[in-house]
């Protein structure tokens, strides 16, 4: 029972029962070394539920005698003061001016990604061919994000994110058919909604959507023991770096578990489709991570 007589199960209960403000408290008796009487020692605090933070908290002590009930009237002129911050006037309520503001908070997370598979990926290196990275398998990755919740609705926000991705593969010089090995390294910048809907106390489901610019920059290590690869002026060739940018269209689902009030674990996975100038291409993305909820 002593579990529902603490900050964050008042905190909880006012957000499920969709209050404005919450009041709790408790109090204790204690000898007095000085006073015949005991001392009852009272402990108060006001949540401001919309915000989702303490408004006021304060302790006020009293012998146990007369006098408790001057200091009752003065807890509850207390109580009237420090609440009023929040709720609405007698008279704004009657005209139904008042605000009832939809909880909101932010989040950041950090993941890792990884990709296992490449969807119709190209591994021959022809004269007039180009790769990206929708023809590698094996993708690992990080990504930050910034997630904001409570635009319209309480489960609606918006995210930015930045991502790198490397991988490496073998790809086959059509020419000869000789192995080239390829790097790769992705910068990705991208924005877009998200819905959070809770289905269990610390469950919750994050279906969300967005675009997002990506720099590709593929490294082929052009070494051949048959082909000799030149250059336009006639010099061999033994590295080339060729660089795109590229739009990208994308849209996943993660699930999460809160921890506790601040911190959540998630695992998720993306589709990403790359608009290619000539072509589109498909990437799949698994991530996991931690987010950090203030």
């Amino acid at each position: 029972a002593d579990d529902y007589f603490t900050q964050t199960a008042a905190m909880n209960i006012g957000l499920f029962a969709r209050q404005d403000v919450v009041i709790f408290g408790g109090f204790v008796v204690k000898e007095s070394s000085t006073q015949e009487a005991p001392i009852m020692e009272i402990q108060i605090a006001i949540l401001d539920i919309g915000k989702q933070k303490v408004i006021s908290d304060f302790t006020m002590k009293n012998p146990i005698d007369n006098t408790i009930f001057e200091t009752v009237d003065k807890i509850a002129e207390r109580i009237v003061k420090e609440a009023s911050a929040v709720l609405p006037s007698k008279e704004d309520f009657a005209k139904g001016r008042f605000h009832n503001p939809i909880p909101s908070f932010a989040e950041i997370a950090v993941r890792g990604l990884y990709a296992p598979v490449a969807i119709a990926a190209n591994t021959k290196v022809q004269s007039n061919s180009s790769q990206t990275s929708g023809d590698f398998k094996q993708i690992l990755g990080f990504q930050a994000d910034f997630h904001y919740f409570g635009i319209l609705f309480e489960q609606l926000g918006a995210y930015a994110s930045f991502c790198i991705l490397s991988a490496s593969n073998n790809f086959t010089l059509e020419i000869d058919n000789s192995t080239i090995p390829v790097n790769l390294q992705t910068l990705t910048g991208g924005l877009g909604v998200a819905w959070r809907e809770k289905f269990y106390p610390k469950w919750y489901a994050q279906p969300w959507i967005g675009i997002a610019f990506r720099v590709d920059t593929v490294q082929y290590q052009l070494q051949s023991d048959t082909v000799n690869i030149y250059d336009t002026a006639g010099r061999p060739i033994s590295q080339q770096d060729l660089r795109s940018t590229i739009p990208v269209f994308a849209l996943g689902s993660r699930i999460g578990y809160m921890l506790n009030r601040r911190f959540s674990l998630e695992a998720g996975i993306q589709y990403n489709l790359l608009m290619l100038s000539t072509d589109l291409k498909n990437s799949i993305l698994t991530d996991f991570g931690v987010g950090f909820k203030f």
